[in-house]
């Protein structure tokens, strides 16, 4: 449809102002600004602005931080001159200064900021990823969703992914044994070659070839080298109970649980939270049927 715009140009905002009349001559004379400028504005030149980072200094050179201050100074106004500058932005505008001037504070005012971890993955946004990095296709990503889930690799809570004790173990190891296999580059470059000889623009027998001298020499490194993930053990900050010797966290059937440091001469063991503290049994009201004595649920 037609735009609105304004019937004569010539009749700009500010020499009709005084013909208005009534109750809402105010806000009518608001709503003909707002159309004269932006029909004006859209037949001028665009403004231009630059990029601009400022960097300040101690004069004394007492010490050696520098400040740094990243935003824009507005250097041809352009429409602007008919619309105005807008004062809210993404960007901050910055002033214009002379490199090499001596300035003083105006105002300094301390805040205290935090940054906030990247969200977990929804299905959704996993399958976005994936088409992100070039890794599978749309008739496999159900499949390698459903796969990590199957094995225990990962767990969803309120529909968002968690990696297990196990999908951690099991994806050092691999990174530890295999990281040209595990890197995201070499899935994308691998999905090409296997799109190139479903086009048999490539000797799939030449590519397997390639693929295999490097990863049987890596998997046999592996298989004489790794160790098991149940012989390794991580410093916990917890004293054991029962003897006063420092704990650390082993990894068994269940996952990872809290355990002696010198075990097998003291056996304390306990299963832990997400965030490694020791879980404490919860007494139940339920006696045990052989000899009546009180039992306790244990994680």
């Amino acid at each position: 449809h037609e735009a609105i715009r304004p019937t004569d140009v010539k009749r700009d905002p500010e020499s009709i102002r005084p013909l208005l009349k009534g109750p809402r001559a105010d806000e009518h004379y608001k709503l003909y600004k707002l159309i004269w400028s932006r029909f004006v504005g859209c037949q001028m030149t665009p403004a231009r602005w630059d990029s601009t980072a400022v960097l300040l200094a101690r004069s004394d050179k007492q010490t050696g931080a520098v400040l740094r201050a990243n935003g824009r100074v507005l250097a041809f106004d352009g429409f602007y001159r008919a619309t105005g500058v807008p004062l809210a932005s993404d960007e901050q505008t910055l002033p214009e200064v002379e490199s090499g001037h001596v300035y003083g504070p105006f105002e300094v005012t301390p805040q205290q900021k935090f940054s906030s971890p990247p969200p977990r993955y929804t299905e959704a946004s996993l399958v976005k990823a994936l088409e992100s990095e070039g890794i599978g296709r749309p008739s496999t990503y159900a499949s390698i969703i459903q796969v990590v889930q199957d094995r225990s690799y990962v767990e969803q809570r309120d529909r968002r992914f968690f990696a297990t004790d196990l999908g951690e173990v099991v994806t050092d190891k691999l990174i530890e044994a295999f990281p040209d296999l595990m890197d995201v580059g070499y899935t994308r470059q691998m999905e090409r070659e296997l799109d190139e000889v479903e086009d048999n623009s490539v000797d799939w027998v030449a590519m397997l070839r390639r693929f295999y001298v490097a990863f049987s020499s890596a998997l046999e490194e592996a298989h004489e080298g790794m160790s098991h993930a149940k012989a390794e053990i991580q410093p916990a900050p917890y004293k054991c109970p029962l003897c006063g010797a420092r704990t650390c966290y082993r990894f068994g059937r269940n996952g990872r649980f809290l355990s002696c440091s010198t075990y097998p001469e003291c056996n304390y063991a306990a299963p832990i939270d997400r965030r490694g503290r020791p879980l404490l049994p919860e007494r139940v009201d339920i006696l045990n049927p052989e000899d009546g004595s009180s039992m306790e649920l244990r994680n």
